[in-house]
């Protein structure tokens, strides 16, 4: 049996008066990709951000290994194994390449090992070698979302929670990201993914979650869900 890495349980958030979430509760297994589906506005963002400590619950509680994380911030669970590639990438744009590698590798856990991961990320990815010099404003959107989850590896997490990594990619360079989101798992990094293109994130995805209006309606295994007359008449355009 797979072992449940990171679960919240009736967890309600929002910003201010503003209530996002109501009630959300799911469990993502180690070593698998598990995607987010939902509806501009229904949550999705503000879930990834809650698991990833920069958001506190209103209610409810986050378990991570099996122990409440619930109260702990962004860089406790970073260090912890955390880590979130944010929607719009947001690399440091008059950083080099390497500098927006290294700020990844900011924890105590991991930053004695910074040249061993520099050089692992270099070998993953040699684009980034090849431009490690290079102002990261002057890349391309593709290769700025290759940079941005490359610094979220510089952290070596156990999960990486990714915030629509497609967003404004053209097709060659949403080909290449997904592979290399299924590359990501197969190293045995875990990955939430939450993703506009519903239908390549099921294709990979072993599970899936369904958010509608900040509450859970759908949950089961990715392929399973990529046939359910629901899902494809709301998210697949069947």
């Amino acid at each position: 049996m797979t072992a449940r890495i990171l679960e919240v349980e009736g967890v309600h958030a929002g910003y201010g008066e503003i209530r996002v979430l109501h009630g959300v509760s799911l469990a993502i297994d180690g070593g698998s990709i598990t995607a987010l589906v939902g509806s501009n506005g229904a949550g999705k963002t503000t879930l990834l951000k809650v698991l990833a400590g920069l958001i506190p619950p209103l209610q409810g509680s986050v378990f991570y290994r099996h122990r409440d994380i619930t109260d702990e911030g962004a860089a406790r669970r970073v260090a912890k194994g955390i880590a979130l590639v944010p929607e719009g990438r947001l690399v440091f744009p008059n950083f080099s390449v390497e500098e927006n590698l290294l700020v990844g590798a900011f924890t105590p856990r991991v930053r004695a090992e910074r040249a061993a991961l520099l050089e692992q990320m270099y070998d993953r990815y040699p684009l980034l070698r090849e431009r490690r010099r290079q102002m990261a404003g002057t890349l391309s959107g593709g290769q700025q979302q290759l940079l941005a989850i490359a610094r979220g590896l510089m952290s070596r997490p156990s999960v990486l929670l990714l915030d629509e990594p497609s967003l404004g990619l053209a097709p060659q360079a949403v080909r290449d990201l997904f592979r290399m989101i299924a590359a990501i798992r197969e190293a045995g990094v875990t990955v939430m993914l939450v993703e506009q293109n519903v239908r390549a994130t099921l294709e990979i995805a072993d599970a899936a979650f369904v958010l509608e209006s900040g509450r859970i309606a759908l949950s089961g295994a990715a392929a399973d869900l990529a046939a359910d007359d629901r899902v494809q008449r709301s998210y697949l355009g069947v």
